[in-house]
């Protein structure tokens, strides 16, 4: 039995896509596989429609606690041996059947616990916020793969966008970190958990979901600020050299992205002509300061979104820069975001204590 679990919040538009699309996967016809949608205590009536959909298992949160939580609470009712997480706003795409792919690969290599997807660099709702997302995301897996169709070992990553783990390896890590309500990082901080408790992982090129990445500025600005905040914390509780996002050509381009901020001092240092010339050859460097970053975004993004992009990148730095340093200082207050066990659920409590 393969468990499907899917947290839901104001998704009802949403969700019915992706279940139309777990619809058609040969685990549902083969009677191999269950359909649960935790519902986070949505506002709108997305429990209502799912309830309605034949074969689909839908829990009630008694109130909104976040994607983390429903996650587990979807695990603890799962009668599954493997168990697959995905997210209301992915789509799977036509032409395949990527949930049975996941549970073949689990099934044929027993070494294996997890096996996690790619993002397609084209975003379900396009705009240069999406594709800011997206191609980030294609350039990070561009740099796990490493030039191979498939890796199979310790990877410090995991999705829950869509992600398969053995149920008995996911009781055992203790389940998605609950202190995450907002979308925090909770996944990267469950990937470098069992990294260091010697999970193996399994990726490949061409296990790739549609994900609706944020178009509004608002809603990508929160979610990039509190995912730094909980990083800074993971860095501090977990060795994460390990992962290819931290690297020092991304830290280098962040740098440069977050000096732009001063170049309005050069008005105030230089003549007028001077310092604009400078603020001119800024911008033309930009694109190659992105390096492999911009040539991945050059090659998969609309141009009209290109110049978006390249905007997108310098503004929300410092709002990364922030999120790091209030991690760092609400950790070295003793406020962190992962004290104590990460699921106070009896099913995990039950796991610890055998």
């Amino acid at each position: 039995m393969i468990s499907i679990i899917i947290p839901a919040y104001d998704c009802r538009d949403e969700i019915q896509g992706l279940l139309d699309d777990v619809g058609r996967s040969a685990l549902l016809a083969e009677g191999d596989a269950e359909v649960i949608v935790v519902d986070d205590h949505s506002t709108d009536d997305t429990a209502a429609v799912c309830e309605a959909r034949e074969g689909v298992r839908v829990i009630r949160q008694p109130q909104n606690a976040g994607p983390a939580r429903a996650r587990n609470v979807g695990a603890a009712h799962a009668r599954g041996e493997l168990l697959i997480f995905i997210d209301s706003d992915v789509r799977l795409l036509p032409g395949g059947d990527i949930l049975s792919e996941m549970v073949r690969v689990l099934q044929e290599r027993p070494p294996v616990d997890c096996v996690s997807t790619l993002s397609s660099p084209r975003p379900t709702r396009e705009s240069a916020i999406a594709y800011a997302n997206s191609i980030y995301h294609a350039y990070y897996m561009d740099r796990i793969l490493a030039g191979r169709d498939e890796v199979e070992g310790r990877v410090m990553f995991f999705t829950t966008r869509l992600g398969a783990i053995r149920a008995r390896r996911f009781r055992e890590a203790g389940g998605f970190y609950e202190s995450l309500r907002r979308v925090m990082n909770e996944d990267g901080e469950f990937g470098t958990r069992i990294y260091h408790r010697g999970y193996r992982s399994y990726l490949a090129r061409h296990l790739v979901h549609q994900h609706r990445y944020p178009t509004g500025f608002g809603r990508y600005l929160r979610s990039y600020y509190h995912s730094t905040v909980a990083q800074a914390q993971i860095d501090r509780t977990m060795d994460t050299s390990a992962d290819e996002s931290l690297s020092a050509a991304e830290k280098g381009r962040r740098l440069y992205a977050l000096s732009f901020w001063l170049l309005p001092l050069l008005f105030a240092l230089l003549p007028a002509a001077a310092a604009a010339a400078l603020c001119g050859l800024w911008v033309l460097a930009l694109p190659l300061v992105l390096g492999a970053l911009g040539r991945r975004m050059r090659a998969e993004t609309p141009r009209r979104y290109w110049v978006g992009f390249h905007a997108v990148y310098v503004a929300i730095t410092p709002f990364i820069f922030a999120g790091y340093a209030v991690g760092l200082l609400r950790h070295s207050l003793g406020d962190s975001l992962f004290a104590g066990p990460p699921s106070t659920l009896e099913y995990f409590r039950q796991e610890a204590a055998s």
